[in-house]
């Protein structure tokens, strides 16, 4: 349907107006809020690598591009200061985004803190799963899936797991910030692509950022997020080195 029109200067109009500036003086007033909340409040302060996560990072079987280094390092210094972590991390499809977020989760776990994924759809939760289970299967680190494939029986047992503890990492949609998750000791959450995820779920994500380290992957952020991490609001890693031999993305529209 095509949004009505109003006349400028009309009562619709005036009110149409009203609202906006409501809108952006509530958000304006929400992430001051969030980041006043945030430098009070100390987070956890992570310690300097482990000599598992060096050979951790030593077993990457690629070869880490500049760009793609820089935010590893940058995401793991955030991690080792006393405030809460909140930094973007903004690169195109295959640039490597998700090795730094199982880096920063491997450090997380190793300083005895859980981490919880948080993906907006099932298949790309799936995906997250097999990669990190792939990447960490050498290591005592217990990987879980919450998500609608899950059966309810296994998806009990691991909201129960997360609650003793015994889940390390857990990776799931929107399930995972629902009434019912209850974490032992949750460290960071890491998110991927948060501009596709609903207005009620963002407003239980600003909940969490008050108290734990976050790290927010992207390919294409939306101009608020953008604009956050411009004016120094978040912490912003940007990857624009392509891995060596990595082929063109193509994208197809069929009508």
């Amino acid at each position: 349907a095509r949004p009505p029109l109003s006349i400028i200067g009309g009562k619709r109009w005036a009110k149409a107006k009203a609202d906006a500036e409501k809108a952006v003086s509530d958000v304006a007033a929400d992430l001051l809020k969030l980041q006043a909340s945030r430098e009070a409040q100390p987070g956890h302060e992570f310690g300097d690598d482990t000599p598992w996560q060096r050979e951790f990072e030593g077993s990457f079987p690629f070869e880490e591009t500049p760009d793609q280094w820089s935010a590893i390092e940058a995401a793991k210094r955030d991690m080792q200061q006393s405030k809460p972590m909140d930094r973007l991390v903004c690169g195109d499809v295959g640039f490597g985004k998700t090795e730094v977020a199982i880096r920063a989760a491997f450090k997380a776990v190793m300083g005895g803190k859980q981490v919880a994924v948080l993906v907006p759809t099932t298949v790309l939760a799936q995906q997250h799963y097999n990669t990190f289970l792939e990447r960490m299967a050498e290591f005592p680190i217990s990987v879980e899936l919450l998500s609608r494939f899950r059966s309810k029986k296994q998806a009990d047992a691991v909201i129960a797991a997360l609650a003793a503890g015994s889940v390390d990492v857990v990776i799931g949609t929107h399930k995972l910030i629902q009434h019912n998750i209850r974490f032992k000791d949750l460290g960071l959450v890491i998110i991927d692509e948060e501009q596709r995820f609903g207005v009620l779920h963002k407003e239980k994500l600003k909940r969490l950022r008050q108290t734990v380290d976050v790290l927010t992957l992207t390919a294409t952020p939306i101009p608020r997020t953008l604009h956050m991490a411009l004016t120094g609001a978040r912490d912003m890693s940007t990857i624009e080195t392509p891995p060596q031999d990595r082929l063109p993305i193509e994208t197809t529209v069929i009508e």
